[in-house]
Order: C-alpha cells, then sequence, then structure tokens
C-alpha cells in the first residue's frame, strides 16, 4: 500500500475518532482528543482509538496498547502514522 494512502487513512481515522481536523500531523493526540471531546485522554479514549485503527487497517499487525501513547512513544498523528508505516 503507497505511504500517502496509509497517511490519508490513518488521519481520517484520528478525525473521525476526537471529531476535528488533525492537520498538521505535528499535533498532539492528547490535546485533539481533549480539546474536542472535554474528555480525559484515558485508557478508554486510547483503547477507542486502537479499535477504530485495527479496523482501517486489518491487513496489519498493529501492536498498539493505551501504554503506546505518551512519554515519548506515539505522541502525536505523525508518530501514529509511522508506527502504522512500519509494520
Amino acid at each position: 500500500m503507497p505511504l500517502s494512502s496509509i497517511n490519508t487513512r490513518a488521519v481520517e481515522v484520528v478525525e473521525d475518532w476526537c471529531g476535528v481536523r488533525a492537520r498538521p500531523t505535528s499535533k498532539h493526540l492528547s490535546n485533539l482528543w481533549v480539546d474536542n471531546k472535554r474528555e480525559p485522554f484515558d485508557d478508554n479514549a486510547k483503547i477507542d482509538l486502537i479499535a477504530r485503527l485495527k479496523d482501517e487497517f486489518k491487513g496489519f499487525k498493529l501492536r498498539l496498547k493505551p501504554s503506546s501513547f505518551g512519554s515519548g512513544k506515539i505522541v502525536d498523528v505523525q508518530d501514529l502514522i509511522h508506527h502504522v508505516e512500519g509494520l
């Protein structure tokens, strides 16, 4: 699958998940979630995002869990795209 397609699809998943535009891709996932949903970026929010990504990228072996986010791991949309592209 072309990387541009992965990039576009990943951004679309994030936008559907948080309800706002996810560009530029340097936006932090936690900020996208909290600023729009007004809820904490907790394990439930992360599990929801993971489920949506796994549904969109069925042929990929996504190894994401709530602890994959934050603290220098997957922080922003671009980090998430790089994770998917690397599979």
